[in-house]
């Protein structure tokens, strides 16, 4: 048997997916580092099993009676079995979501992290597996950028979920639960931001980050960390002071590889699929300077050099057969085997600035997010 849990912005009906909205902005310089997406996510949640029900919830660290006063004014009941010190549980009802404005109140109470807007940022180099450490935009004419950057340009939120009888709300241990489904769309079909999206899962056992939009089945995808950029958009790839092209990023290939140019040139260098308009991806070398010819070199075979590895989402999707999901190692967390049977996942979702859809031509532009949970029950 199997519980289905959806997110979305209205009740499901027939199995429809509504998708919660992003709304996009640019202020600022108009480069990678300065852009902004506003953000409104509802989570929703449902069952459809007669036996059992798919619970969602939220970890609180240091709320005040106050502050869990506010949360539970929107619906959510405090489990008070499961407090630990600081550490409170608290539940929507099995087989309803979590709305828009409970997370945002959550957010609002933590404090720490952004309730409304994603800024690009960027992992560098990542493999699966590592703990996620965010990075500060890049500056023009510093190759590369080491400071971690500040919480409020990201979103965190330290899910909770149990699957629970109907009759007699007892957990029930030992549960799998899948992400089947990331629905990010665009809110037009001129846009591209949608493909900058990264979630960055933790449920204490296993730690890697998902690329919603990556449909490939291949077990580990990878972002390009490194390249040249045009970061005052002046159409020219920057250089340094003695007229060398600067390779942003972390790049340990062939620094030699040069040519220079008697007329300016445009290249695709970084690989950008779209090339319809200039971006700070997409440039010129400028007649003489020193410009590369390729990065090429770069030894990518451990895929540290460069590169940030990821789970593309067509892989995550187990494979739906008759007797129910048995690829466990594609379940994102698993309800305990104590008492309490729960299972936590701390979910951050950010934006990739290295991703080349992050650009100018983006001004204004947004995306919608519905994520689908989905169980199989084992007695």
């Amino acid at each position: 048997m199997k519980t289905k849990m959806r997110w979305h912005l209205l009740p499901i009906i027939g199995g429809l997916i509504t998708f919660a909205a992003f709304v996009g902005s640019i202020s600022g310089s108009l480069a990678w580092w300065a852009y902004s997406t506003r953000v409104s996510v509802q989570y929703q949640g449902t069952s459809v099993a007669t036996s059992v029900q798919l619970q969602i919830g939220l970890k609180t660290e240091d709320f005040s009676d106050s502050d869990v006063a506010q949360l539970t004014a929107l619906g959510m009941t405090e489990d008070t079995d499961l407090a630990s010190g600081n550490t409170r549980y608290l539940f929507s009802k099995a087989g309803a979501g979590l709305p828009e404005r409970t997370i945002a109140t959550y957010l609002q109470i933590q404090g720490d992290y952004s309730i409304n807007t994603l800024y690009p940022v960027t992992t560098r180099q990542h493999k699966i597996g590592d703990e996620l450490k965010l990075y500060r935009p890049l500056i023009k004419g510093t190759p590369d950028n080491l400071q971690l950057t500040t919480t409020n340009r990201y979103v965190k939120i330290p899910f909770v979920f149990r699957v629970v009888t109907l009759n007699e709300n007892e957990p029930v241990k030992n549960q799998y639960i899948w992400l089947t489904h990331v629905g990010v769309e665009a809110n037009s079909p001129n846009s591209h931001i949608r493909e900058a999206v990264r979630m960055y899962m933790d449920n204490g056992l296993t730690k890697y980050i998902i690329n919603p939009t990556d449909e490939s089945v291949e077990s580990v995808g990878a972002t390009k960390v490194f390249g040249l950029l045009d970061l005052d958009t002046n159409g020219y790839y920057d250089q340094d002071v003695n007229g060398k092209e600067i390779v942003y990023g972390q790049y340990t290939g062939n620094p030699n590889d040069t040519f220079v140019p008697t007329s300016d040139t445009l290249d695709n260098i970084n690989g950008v699929s779209d090339t319809t308009n200039q971006t700070s991806f997409y440039a010129k070398h400028k007649a003489g300077n020193t410009c590369y010819n390729s990065l090429s070199g770069i030894d990518t075979s451990d895929g540290l050099n460069g590169l940030a590895q990821y789970r593309p989402m067509g892989y995550m999707i187990p494979e739906d057969k008759p007797g129910g999901f048995d690829e466990y190692e594609k379940a994102i967390c698993q309800t305990g085997n104590d008492a309490n049977a729960l299972a936590e996942l701390d979910m951050t979702v950010y934006l990739e600035g290295w991703d080349h859809s992050v650009v100018d031509e983006e001004l204004g532009y947004g995306f919608n997010l519905g994520l689908q949970f989905q169980i199989n029950f084992v007695n």
